[in-house]
């Protein structure tokens, strides 16, 4: 009996160990075994010249203050130059909107070959460019800058007899410069004398005439904003609010109730007491009817008037 218990306890012994051998080893496997990753597809690549520096506008583009880098060629931008010699051997060229670091040189952006820095390459086709004179209160302060939009507020002086008004005359325009100043890096206020703007050619027209007639302001937008407000024209009596023509019109209004409610009361009164029948002869030449005699009672609420017709009394008429 003793014999039998000690093969069994050295028979679990040698699987023990025999267990513990085949797990180690089966680990040292699995830390021996090389993980091959799937190869990354190859990215199609070629150069693209940048800015190697900030390019304001004006500035002529150099060889030094160019470099190619590699891009992808399946997002290459429209307009973008391949080679610096693409940029420069054709003559030269000018910056005519901002250009940062690493930035793309892009067709657009610069001035054609001899060109120099001008407004009207500035100009979108088919837009116009159109100068405005401003002051500092007209002007927003000198807060607006080039690249900003604005609306364009139309004020009429009230001559001829007409009332003081203010229309919206044209919203989201660009401005393209103050005074001889395109640079759209521009941070700081300036006050200026003239704003140019784009804006179409009939929109040029407008505010050629609107200068002549009235008075133009500027109304700064928000950067990015496409809001569009409906056209609404402001006249001089909605700029006060006093309560002396308030209280005129709540007179007028509880006169006019009590009037129609007395004549209520008058006709209640008749029809609860009838007058008695009376026979009367009535010449044919001198018939007599009875014809409503009516007024009429005005009252005026902001800018819009009210018409109230009151009957007053009887009259009789042959």
């Amino acid at each position: 009996m003793r014999s039998n218990i000690v093969i069994m306890f050295v028979l679990a012994v040698v699987s023990g160990g025999i267990a513990v051998f085949l797990a180690n080893v089966w680990l040292n496997g699995q830390n021996q075994q090389v993980i091959v990753a799937a190869p990354t597809p190859a990215v199609a690549t070629s150069t693209i010249v940048v800015a190697a520096t900030n390019l304001g506008y004006g500035v002529p583009l150099q060889q030094e203050t160019l470099r190619e880098i590699p891009w992808p060629t399946a997002s290459v931008p429209d307009g973008a130059y391949a080679k610096i010699s693409d940029v420069l051997t054709d003559g030269r060229h000018v910056v005519l909107s901002p250009i940062s670091p690493n930035e793309p040189i892009l067709k657009w952006k610069i001035s054609g070959p001899g060109a120099r820095a001008s407004l009207s390459a500035l100009v979108t086709d088919g837009m116009r460019a159109v100068a405005v004179r401003v002051n500092d209160v007209v002007g927003v302060g000198g807060f607006v800058l080039p690249g900003d939009r604005i609306d364009l507020l139309y004020t009429r002086n009230g001559n001829n007899g007409q009332a003081p008004s203010t229309d919206t005359l044209i919203q989201n325009v660009r401005v393209l410069a103050i005074d001889q100043e395109a640079d759209q890096k521009k941070d700081q206020p300036l006050v200026v004398k003239v704003v140019t703007l784009e804006v179409n050619s009939l929109d040029a027209q407008k505010i050629a005439l609107a200068q002549s007639t009235g008075s133009l302001s500027l109304s700064l937008r928000a950067a990015g904003s496409l809001d569009k407000a409906a056209a609404q024209r402001v006249v001089e009596a909605e700029l006060v609010s006093s309560p002396s023509i308030y209280e005129a019109e709540i007179d007028a209004e509880k006169a006019a109730r009590a009037k129609l409610e007395a004549k209520l009361k008058a006709a209640e009164l008749a029809a609860a007491n009838p007058p008695k029948a009376t026979t009367e002869v009535v010449e044919p030449a001198a018939f007599v009817t009875q014809t409503d005699v009516n007024t009429t009672v005005g009252v005026t609420r902001g800018t819009k008037r009210e018409i109230y017709e009151v009957p007053l009394e009887k009259r009789a008429t042959q």
